[in-house]
């Protein structure tokens, strides 16, 4: 290597450890952060079209209420909850919604995440309601992180809320 590069190089690497932002921009856990981000901030500003940006073109989703669920391709949720979005994003009511991690598991291309949700949904005018979910997403990562699989069970509780990490 030529006199002249081996300083640059070398102050370049001192520069990259020093800066774990710079080193680390695309690591899996900075990619599925964003990718929750941009769940919640879609879910919050009803902007559908945030939702289907999420998932997998083929990607699963399972909605529990109790005992009984529903099973479908996310796009077709997506559609069949356009009109919720849409209310939302007018002002029909605010929500707000976080998830604190139970565990996280993955690799560069692939994920396994589960997670508490808290959701709270408050109608204009009205009184805030506070559900928590256990949340169990399966994705992949095409460039972003994409939902396979997303596995939602609206029964977990306040305490277990409580009791999962905070998320950093």
């Amino acid at each position: 290597m030529p006199r002249k590069v081996l300083p640059i190089v070398l102050l370049l690497c001192v520069v990259m450890r020093a800066s774990p932002a710079l080193a680390q921009v695309d690591t899996p856990v900075a990619g599925l952060d964003a990718f929750w981000a941009e769940l919640g901030r879609s879910i919050m500003e009803g902007d559908i079209d945030g939702m289907r940006g999420v998932y997998h073109p083929d990607a699963v989703g399972l909605y529990w209420q109790g005992d009984t669920y529903s099973m479908g391709l996310m796009t077709e949720a997506n559609d069949a909850q356009a009109g919720y979005f849409l209310e939302t994003r007018n002002g029909a009511r605010t929500i707000d919604i976080q998830w604190r991690f139970v565990k996280r598991v993955h690799d560069a291309n692939a994920a396994h995440e589960i997670a508490i949700a808290r959701f709270i949904e408050t109608p204009a005018g009205g009184t805030a309601r506070t559900s928590y979910g256990h949340i169990e997403a399966f994705l992949v990562n095409r460039g972003k992180w994409l939902s396979l699989v997303s596995n939602v069970r609206w029964n977990a509780t306040e305490a277990e809320w409580n009791a999962a990490a905070p998320r950093n």
